[in-house]
């Protein structure tokens, strides 16, 4: 695609830093080969006091260093962007670790790095920025799309083939608002004026990616343009505001243009109605920084507005001074109470903005908006009564004197009492104010006396028994309800939401207290992409491969998990110490046949069940290199066995569901194993226990004891073939709902210590501990959930644990849709 590229960045301030790089790899090295254009979009943002495009610098050299020095290396470029990605944050972290102002204030960053080459563009999102593509008039943010392959939360990549008409936009989150209409009509026309719709004021960068062919419409100068203004953070009090901008005296002094006078009279009314409001609006609109400085500087003009209306208006009565029927002391006394009058409302007025009172602040606007305009109708009627009757003024009789001073005491009265009136109104809407404020902070008071009634009971001895644990779930259930409740009524109430922000944070905060405290009770860790950790996406690593099974063992110090893919007949070894992952050579021997089930024996050697028509048991040993030896067990012998396991004699426990539902042992002999189990035997069978109740089982465990989970009626338990030893009273500190979801369980696994049991419904891990007595009880200790919105945890084929010996604790390894995930517990 011949390609042309358009970009904008906002402007900085001392916290935030945005920019956009961009590189030609044909322009500055030549001889290097494939000829790649790289583009990289950064925010970064931080109150620590660094260079911040000193730091942004290197972290883009080193990208664009570890991506060409180390190209040689890596298969596809998709690889290497990752590495130089990996290879950055490891660099950087580094760094970072060594400035303890920014581990103590923190640092944001977002980043996008976009590599085209040929036909592809390959692309990296770090943070919240977004990639966009429109194509075939429908916009997709592919952002969304992209995969983290570590499950790390720090970076996703992907990659797409470019078409002709494609238009790519890259963003960082300041510039892409929840709306994104703007974004539609911008790649659908190429009208460059649209972007004025979407500038932040600080920060941000935007890259609109086309082709030169294209009707792109360029900027006009008629566009609207956004102006930002840099603002210096030296702080000013309300005291120096007022006083630097309203003198304590103000002069009277005589101007006999009376039309200038009148236009600045009209000026004032329509600075007053309009200035004001503007700088409330504004203000709740900006962050704790922006909008104080914003204040400044709008109070600053502001009040030099406010001045120079206040002496125009002085100055337009003093021409009339002559004619007022109060005399110069008087007049004098009216403008000058008026003044004060003013200057103490605009404090009022600019205090309560800076302490963001709303109340405080309608109340005051709209008593100084009325008082001025009451003033103002009044002195308008006294010049319109000496313009009526100024030629005839030195002629009134005594009569027409009372007559006159009658309507103005009516005036001054009916003055007064709409003042009183409008001061008395604001006190009671006051009142109804703080009344609704004082109402919210008691429910405030008793929600927060609930969650420490129910945390102080969380804390209790007694929330081992079951009842208790119960009844507390229902108290948590039950605040929370209130809880969501109230943040409702406070979020739609739309007159009051400014005034119920800081109840509504308070609310939210300790709805996540009590969420917190919930996750306690039921001894729950929530799993998601922050602290999810997965080994291996056999999706990703071999297309069209389907793992069914895994197995584990550790030997000279390495932890070794192996998988069975049944579609593409291998079996993979992954080295948990390394995060390598190889497949298993049948060194020249005829390759596996759809192997399906995989276990360890008791000498910590793999056995794998294929099949091979002579040959359906598999020996991997992985102290030899991962020697393979075939057991020759006729197919038939295994044929219909659903899971095995190996006791501690190094005899197998073979689980089979049909024709004939029972367990077989196969016994050992020698460095192999006995025939049978393939036909069912009705007189003295070689079978280990014979139950219908198998023809509906999962897997066995053979720590022991026979543990084998059924399907619809959960796990149960034999001795040397006895009956089962598991009853609901056998669980403890278990819900009774988490009691019947042990009868859906898809897989489980157990040791001498430690049970876990695999919940696919409620995606979900089960840890239970094994009490070391006669009785054997199971006792409920953790469970792992995943909260997110992937589909983890949602097809669990198989679990394995690996117990410490020296220590409390283990490994969990889960194959969970193809993908392996690991967990531990203490």
């Amino acid at each position: 695609m011949n390609y042309r590229v358009f970009s904008y960045v906002s402007p900085n301030n001392q916290r935030t830093w945005s920019n956009i790089y961009g590189y030609d790899s044909s322009v500055s090295n030549p001889n290097y080969s494939p000829r790649y254009e790289l583009f990289v979009l950064t925010r970064i943002t931080t109150d620590a006091d660094i260079n911040i495009q000193l730091f942004e610098k290197m972290l883009i050299d080193d990208i664009q260093s570890f991506y060409e020095n180390n190209s040689n290396q890596y298969k596809d470029n998709i690889e290497k962007l990752e590495n130089a990605i990996w290879k950055m944050k490891t660099k950087m972290e580094i760094l970072l670790s060594k400035e303890e102002e920014i581990i103590q204030k923190g640092i944001d960053m977002e980043m996008v790095i976009t590599i085209f080459t040929g036909e592809y563009m390959y692309i990296c999102v770090i943070g919240e920025s977004s990639v966009f593509l429109f194509r075939n008039n429908k916009l997709i943010e592919i952002s969304k799309g992209l995969i983290d392959l570590n499950m790390s939360g720090f970076a996703k990549t992907g990659s797409l083939k470019v078409e002709q008409n494609d238009r790519v936009i890259l963003a960082t989150s300041s510039f892409v608002s929840k709306n994104l209409d703007f974004l539609v009509n911008l790649s659908a026309t190429l009208d460059l004026n649209l972007l004025s719709q979407v500038i932040p004021t600080v920060g941000g960068s935007f890259l609109l990616i086309a082709d030169k062919s294209l009707p792109w419409k360029e900027q006009n100068d008629q566009s609207e343009k956004v102006v930002n203004v840099q603002i210096d953070d030296k702080k000013t009090s309300t005291a120096e505001l007022t006083a630097k901008d309203i003198p304590e005296n103000i002069s009277i002094e005589k101007n006999n243009n009376i039309e200038a006078n009148l236009s600045n009279a009209n000026y004032v009314d329509h600075i007053e109605k309009n200035t004001l409001q503007s700088l409330a609006d504004n203000y709740y609109g900006q962050s704790n920084t922006d909008s104080n400085n914003y204040i400044r500087v709008k109070s600053n003009s502001l009040a030099n507005q406010i001045r120079f209306n206040l002496q125009s208006l002085i100055s337009f009565v003093n021409s009339y001074k002559s004619r007022l029927l109060f005399g110069i002391s008087q007049s004098n006394k009216l403008i000058q109470n008026y003044v004060n009058l003013s200057r103490k409302i605009y404090k009022k007025i600019v205090a309560g903005i800076l302490h963001k009172d709303t109340t405080f602040f309608v109340v005051t606007k709209k008593i100084f908006k009325q008082t001025y305009g009451t003033l103002k109708t009044f002195i308008q009627f006294l010049l319109l009564r000496f313009n009526l009757s100024y030629q005839r003024y030195t002629k009134l009789n005594k009569h027409d004197i009372r007559k006159r001073n009658r309507r103005l005491l009516f005036i001054g009265i009916c003055v007064l009492c709409i003042y009183l009136f409008v001061t008395f109104r604001n006190a009671e809407l006051e009142r109804i104010e703080k009344q609704r404020v004082a109402e919210i902070q008691n429910t405030l008071y008793k929600l927060a006396s609930e969650f420490d009634q129910v945390d102080s009971a969380a804390h209790s001895v007694n929330l081992n028994n079951i009842e208790y644990k119960l009844d507390l779930i229902k108290k948590i259930n039950n605040l929370q309800n209130n809880l969501n409740t109230q943040i409702n009524l406070l979020t739609s109430d739309i007159n009051n939401l400014e005034n119920n922000r800081q109840f509504v944070a308070s609310l939210h905060n300790l709805n996540k207290s009590l969420s917190l405290l919930y996750n306690k009770v039921l001894n729950l860790q929530e799993i998601n992409e922050t602290n999810l950790r997965i080994l291996a996406d056999f999706t990703r690593l071999f297309p069209q491969s389907e793992v069914v099974d895994i197995a584990f063992t550790s030997i000279t110090g390495q932890k070794l998990v192996y998988a069975v893919d049944i579609k593409n007949n291998n079996v993979y070894k992954l080295n948990v110490n390394n995060n390598s992952i190889t497949t298993v050579s049948t060194n020249n021997l005829n390759n596996f046949i759809s192997p399906r089930i995989i276990f360890t024996d008791a000498n910590q050697k793999i056995l794998v069940y294929d099949s091979s028509t002579n040959y359906s048991i598999i020996r991997i040993d992985p102290t030899n290199n991962d020697a393979i030896q075939k057991i020759n067990i006729p197919y038939q012998d295994t044929i219909n066995v659903v899971a095995a396991e190996t006791f501690t004699n190094g005899s197998i426990y073979e689980l089979r569901t049909s024709p004939n539902a029972y367990i077989h042992r196969r016994l050992p002999s020698g460095n192999s194993f006995m025939s049978g189990g393939g036909n069912y035997v009705t007189t003295n069978p070689p079978n280990w226990r014979v139950d219908p109740d198998f023809a509906n089982a999962i897997d066995i465990a053979v720590p022991y004891e026979i543990y084998v989970l059924i399907k619809g009626q959960g796990i149960k338990r034999y001795l040397s073939g006895g009956s089962n030893s598991i009853t609901p009273q056998t669980y403890k500190n278990l819900l009774p709902e988490d009691l019947d979801s042990l009868k859906t369980a898809t897989a489980f696994d157990v040791k001498l210590k430690y049970m876990v049991v695999g919940d696919s419904i409620n995606k979900r891990i089960l840890l239970f501990e094994i009490t070391q007595d006669n009785v054997k009880n199971i006792v409920f200790r953790q469970q792992f959930k995943y909260l997110g919105s992937g589909n983890i945890f949602s097809n669990i084929r198989e679990v394995i644990l690996n117990e410490y010996s020296n220590e409390e604790g283990g490994e969990i390894y889960i194959l969970d849709n193809n993908r392996i995930i690991f967990l531990s517990f203490k």
